[in-house]
């Protein structure tokens, strides 16, 4: 009826869409994904979104700025920094979190990109040393990218990988990178990993933004389990990027992280005050852990705390 309309949709499912389009009767439609590079998401992460419960929400749709305004305007800002600041290893770390917090308080890109894009994510020996006996804990193992970095980075040697990841259309092609690469040594849990045991609502997106639902019964149920589960596979590193879910997961890995003081790659940019919460929660429970803190990716995403000895 309006063959010259432009539609703007949005959504998670994105993919399924545009191959709807593309497989129906109307296949001469054009379509096209808006540029991530065009610091869209991070425009709408500062001034657009408003959250209906933001305790539950991750991500972009926090009211970023205003929160970190109340902070700031409370005192809690200054000596969340000043905190985080003295557990960090180095400069570098320290500017890559004041980057981003000058920009949350102001809107302002130009303060988070000037942080330094180190493109080595989870592993390299400037972030912590690598061995050739290492166990894995892959929370949030998506479609294998980061196992393949890590056999990669090891030429293949290493103990074992445990994988962590409940979303089926990202199992699928994760099962297919393990058989395609011929990877040994890899054991796959279709779990979600927190604080405690049982049943809990999970958003399959097939993308990066799967996510654990909160306060909510729509999605998927899956099981949820604590890592401490599993210490007798006696994980070397611990790499996390669950959507949010990071703190949790942790706290469900005390006993690991207490008695086995394991490398740790944690993802802090999900959730407003990771950058505080996580360091000090990891520093509780080993005070002798050094911190850095290093960025993947330009922009908000990406950011991510190293734990080591």
């Amino acid at each position: 009826m309006y063959p010259d309309a432009v539609y703007i949709i949005a959504s998670d499912y994105y993919e399924d869409i545009l191959k709807t389009i593309k497989e129906s009767s109307y296949s001469n439609i054009t379509t096209y994904l808006a540029d991530r590079n065009d610091n869209l998401l991070e425009k709408q992460l500062i001034y657009f979104s408003v959250a209906p419960n933001e305790d539950s929400v991750v991500g972009f749709t926090y009211k970023w700025i205003e929160r970190y305004q109340n902070l700031k305007e409370n005192g809690s800002l200054d000596k969340m920094m000043d905190f985080t600041f003295s557990l960090l290893s180095d400069q570098k770390s320290k500017d890559i979190i004041k980057n981003r917090i000058d920009t949350f308080l102001t809107g302002d890109m130009t303060f988070i990109n000037r942080n330094p894009i180190d493109p080595d994510s989870y592993f390299s020996d400037d972030y912590f040393k690598i061995g050739e006996n290492e166990v894995l804990f892959d929370c949030g193992a998506f479609t294998g990218d980061t196992i393949l970095d890590f056999v990669k980075f090891t030429n293949g040697k290493y103990q074992k990988i445990v994988s962590f990841e409940p979303d089926d259309k990202n199992l699928k092609k994760l099962f297919s990178v393990v058989e395609n690469n011929d990877l040994k040594n890899i054991i796959v849990k279709k779990v979600a990993t927190g604080n405690s045991h049982g049943k809990i609502s999970f958003l399959n997106t097939g993308n990066m933004v799967a996510k654990v639902l909160h306060n909510t019964d729509n999605g998927n149920s899956v099981d949820l389990v604590k890592l401490d589960d599993y210490i007798d596979e006696k994980p070397t590193i611990i790499k996390m990027d669950i959507e949010g879910a990071e703190l949790d997961s942790l706290k469900g890995a005390s006993e690991i992280i207490r008695t086995l003081k394991p490398k740790l790659a944690i993802c802090i940019y999900h959730l407003i005050t990771d950058f505080y919460d996580i360091p000090k929660f990891l520093h509780e429970l080993v005070p002798e852990y050094k911190f850095k803190v290093r960025q993947h990716e330009a922009g908000f995403c990406e950011t991510v705390l190293y734990a080591y000895i």
